[in-house]
């Protein structure tokens, strides 16, 4: 059976939390990205305004012609899309933050990145198993797999050498 203490015992403080730190950003560009290329498809809310506007036609005639209108629908298209985008931005900002704490050493980020490692070490492979059939949820299961890899090592990081 795979020893994992000795593995890890293996790490000196210092490394443990390089890997951490990078593990950990190249998930949150995995994230990043799939929250991009789901959430900033035009066809995506083209085809939710349509649906939207045959429901408006029944309660209100002059919201649906309006909701019609393409200059509108673009408008709104694009206000989506940039949402999505800026909030991309301020999740990899903050936790960018979160990474220069846990490279000095703070606590608060010590514990947030357990937590981080942890939750997205178990779902992002659920998440990647329960959807099979589209393969862009099939990039989660490397790096879910990776922050459980950074998840059991918190336990052994007292034990580590210092470097």
């Amino acid at each position: 059976m795979l020893d994992l203490k000795r593995i890890y015992l293996q790490f000196s403080k210092k490394n443990f939390k390089f890997l951490n730190i990078s593990s950990c950003f190249i998930a949150d560009i995995f994230v990043a990205a799939y929250i991009y290329i789901l959430y900033t498809d035009p066809k995506l809310y083209e085809d939710y305004l349509s649906t939207t506007a045959k429901m408006m036609e029944q309660v209100d005639k002059a919201s649906a012609s309006m909701m019609k209108d393409p200059v509108f629908q673009k408008q709104i298209v694009d206000l989506m899309i940039q949402s999505a985008i800026t909030l991309i931005c301020i999740y990899l900002i903050i936790h960018l933050f979160i990474y220069l704490f846990r490279f000095y050493d703070k606590e608060l980020a010590d514990g947030y990145l357990k937590f981080y490692c942890w939750t997205a070490g178990v779902l992002m492979p659920i998440v990647a198993l329960w959807d099979f059939s589209n393969p862009l949820v099939l990039m989660f299961i490397i790096p879910g797999i990776i922050l459980l890899f950074n998840a059991f090592g918190f336990k052994y990081q007292r034990q580590m050498k210092e470097e």
